[in-house]
């Protein structure tokens, strides 16, 4: 860390009814749509900071968009010099695009084990 940037690890989604599911496999519950003000799934990397993000193999880092003191950090290079890329234009990291899933009996193994 060198002051500004933002990290988001590269974490699995789940589905707030496998959740449910997970915790009580016969728990009855009851859909009631979605309220004003509330969203449905949760962005990380927004498509409007695309510029200034790049991956990592376990995190995206979002760079500062201010430069201090006149110097910009190479962000692009990690304490274990790891190469980051790019992302491309428009790019959003969330919880819908997400293809990393967790399933019913991985949150099950999740709770079990915390």
């Amino acid at each position: 860390m060198s002051g500004g940037e933002i990290f988001i690890p590269k974490l699995p989604s789940m589905y707030i009814v496998d959740l449910v599911k997970a915790l009580g496999p016969n728990t009855k519950y009851h859909v009631i749509g979605i309220r004003p003000g509330e969203k449905l799934n949760e962005a990380l990397c927004t498509k409007d900071d695309s510029h200034l993000t790049l991956e990592f193999k376990d995190y995206y880092i979002i760079q500062p968009s201010t430069i201090g003191e006149n110097k910009r950090k190479d962000y692009s290079i990690n304490i274990k010099k790891e190469k980051a890329k790019k992302v491309a234009n428009n790019f959003e990291y969330n919880s819908l695009t997400n293809k990393n899933k967790l399933s019913v009996s991985e949150i099950k193994k999740l709770l079990k084990n915390s």
